[in-house]
């Protein structure tokens, strides 16, 4: 599959001086995004949901397509500073993320229904850290986690860490 190879030699590329993985190439080929997308939206419907939140920066890119192809609520879970709300208008909770840098994410009050039921999308999980705020934000919220969404993770065993289904698309072999 063109994905596969695309994916792999970039991440060589990445590997040799940062140790993250990019899905930034798929926004070149729209063959390759289109391909990415409908399998994102295969696993997607394998959830029963009312509403997508997305992660900045690239989950919020898969987040909100999914939302509109599949007609459902986004909700846009961003980093420390960039809504304009007050503080006490603003559920925030911490992390250390897989480059043991501490990052704030941020969702106002008036973005979530008590009860609602949220799929979380990203584009990869390395440690889980950052679904796992997420998901204590949307909770502190009054929201229901129904499971996470990602177009990779490093490990089947991060994808079994936690109490909620997570499905990741693979384009790599293990």
């Amino acid at each position: 599959m063109y994905m596969y190879i695309m994916w792999c030699e970039y991440k060589d590329v990445i590997q040799k001086t940062h140790p993250k993985r990019d899905v930034y190439p798929l926004f070149h080929h729209s063959d390759q995004l289109d391909i990415a997308v409908e399998d994102l939206l295969r696993c997607a419907n394998s959830f029963t949901f009312d509403s997508i939140a997305g992660l900045e920066a690239t989950g919020m890119v898969f987040g909100s397509v999914l939302s509109y192809l599949l007609r459902r609520k986004f909700i846009a879970i961003r980093r420390a500073g960039k809504y304009p709300y007050s503080d006490e208008n603003l559920y925030t909770e911490s992390c250390t993320d897989y480059s043991s840098s501490e990052k704030r994410f941020e969702i106002p009050h008036t973005h979530i229904d008590a009860g609602e039921r949220v799929l979380i999308v990203d584009d990869w999980i390395e440690t889980g850290a950052q679904f796992a705020v997420a998901k204590r934000l949307l909770e502190q919220a009054g929201a229901h986690v129904v499971g996470g969404l990602f177009l990779g993770s490093t490990s089947q065993d991060i994808l079994e860490d936690y109490e909620v289904p997570l499905r990741a698309v693979k384009y790599e072999t293990e």
